[in-house]
């Protein structure tokens, strides 16, 4: 957990710093195989940022980037914007959280298709749901023996005009966590 911690960290600060500079992942690499005494490599490719760690417990990738990884588990809406991606691969298996976000009359629609997507999928699925018109949220939680996936989702403001209207998106966060 310490080294998973190490690489969020610093992955974190070579993508504020751009994350393409060769120069700057090389130095990155060096720090965290001092720290950890892991072999690191760390690249930026297509906007996106991916370390993989070789250590004595095998070898973990993190990656960071803008598009939908390959391998998601989740349906997604037939439109929909995508605000980041998060994948973590170990021996257990692949992890995911990515952040999407529709339109906001789609958000009882999207609340059943995931719902629905859950239960079909095995989980044991627990649904909360809070607040009413352009203040809601839910969130869906589901366990299966081998993961343990969330659905996350509020309306939320993104834009308003100089007339003071606003315009609400459904914001969506999809996490897929492999047990270990």
């Amino acid at each position: 957990m310490k080294k998973l911690a190490l690489i969020l960290a610093l992955s974190l600060v070579v993508a504020a710093c751009g994350g393409t500079d060769d120069a700057a992942n090389s130095i990155a690499e060096k720090i965290v195989e001092q720290a950890s005494g892991d072999n690191i490599d760390i690249s930026t490719d297509d906007g996106g940022l991916t370390m993989s760690v070789e250590g004595d417990d095998g070898i973990e990738t993190v990656s960071f980037n803008e598009d939908l990884p390959d391998g998601f588990p989740f349906p997604v809406p037939d439109t929909y914007e995508i605000g980041g991606a998060f994948t973590y691969e170990s021996d257990a298996g692949t992890s995911y959280s990515v952040v999407i976000e529709a339109s906001a009359d789609e958000f009882d629609s999207l609340k059943e298709m995931y719902q629905s997507w859950l239960d079909g999928e095995g989980f044991t699925v627990d649904v909360t749901e809070m607040g009413s018109g352009n203040d809601r949220l839910a969130l869906l939680l589901g366990e299966r023996d081998d993961v343990s996936a969330g659905v996350s989702m509020s309306l939320e403001a993104v834009s308003n005009d100089d007339a003071g209207n606003v315009n609400y998106a459904t914001t969506i966060t999809l996490s897929w966590d492999v047990k270990s």
